[in-house]
């Protein structure tokens, strides 16, 4: 069984769609569905390199493509890159495009073989990518911070995940901090806990924080949690993720 993965590349108006495995028709009606509930970007790349769709007959091809044109004016002036390996995923990608195409449809659509060519034709860099945020949209918006994380970077955190949650409204929040050196300072941290109370509208849903699992941490974790508990947060630390995971996915 194949699934996908969806990733924001927010400052560059770019999603990123990464199909594995064996895949049936029904898996990209789910995913198109889910992706449209929230807003949308311009530039979409769907990497199919690793995509088995084998099983999906040229009868299936067109009448998806029939179906996605109902989301196409949403997108108009946009465009989306197909990239596959296998030639016959190639032509079948080439079918949905073509049917597309006659669909007159708002945006330009393309397939490649070649990654490095799909993002030049979006007008992405590679290096344009690896610098920006990537969030990963499952059944929460994930975070993961690697590096120095100063108060001048935390501040940005905080003003990019506002953004993300923008885009997927009802979601909850999995920050990943457990390979990042945060500041650990009571009054750093209430800076911190006062520019998320900024965007208290968006911040309405949990917010889980994976640490690592050392005194230092757990002690500035517990002084952060004070400052957003009276901020009126509901946010919790955990040193696993399926833990994180589980207490993100209990309804309240």
């Amino acid at each position: 069984m194949g699934s996908i993965e969806t990733k924001y590349d927010l400052p560059k108006d770019l999603t990123i769609f990464k199909v594995v495995g064996k895949m049936v028709i029904v898996d990209f009606y789910d995913c198109l569905e889910s992706y449209h509930e929230g807003e949308v970007t311009p530039l979409t790349l769907w990497d199919l390199t690793e995509a088995d769709i084998s099983e999906i007959s040229s009868d299936e091809i067109s009448n998806f493509a029939q179906y996605s044109r109902n989301f196409a004016e949403i997108r108009r002036g946009g465009k989306t890159a197909i990239v596959f390996n296998d030639s016959f995923d190639y032509g079948l990608g080439r079918m949905f495009a073509i049917y597309l195409e006659l669909a007159d449809v708002p945006f330009e659509i393309d397939t490649f073989r070649s990654l490095d060519n799909a993002k030049k034709w979006l007008g992405i860099e590679e290096h344009m990518i690896a610098e920006s945020t990537i969030y990963k949209i499952g059944s929460c918006i994930q975070k993961t911070e690697t590096g120095k994380l100063d108060r001048t970077r935390s501040i940005d955190l905080i003003h990019e995940l506002s953004v993300a949650i923008k885009f997927h409204k009802d979601q909850n929040i999995l920050v990943d901090l457990r390979d990042a050196d945060v500041q650990t300072d009571i009054q750093d941290l209430m800076t911190f806990a006062a520019e998320c109370a900024k965007f208290k509208s968006e911040f309405d849903q949990k917010i889980a924080i994976l640490i690592p699992n050392t005194e230092e941490r757990i002690e500035a974790a517990k002084r952060f949690r004070s400052c957003m508990d009276v901020q009126g947060f509901r946010l919790k630390q955990f040193f696993d993720y399926d833990a994180a995971i589980q207490w993100l996915s209990i309804e309240e």
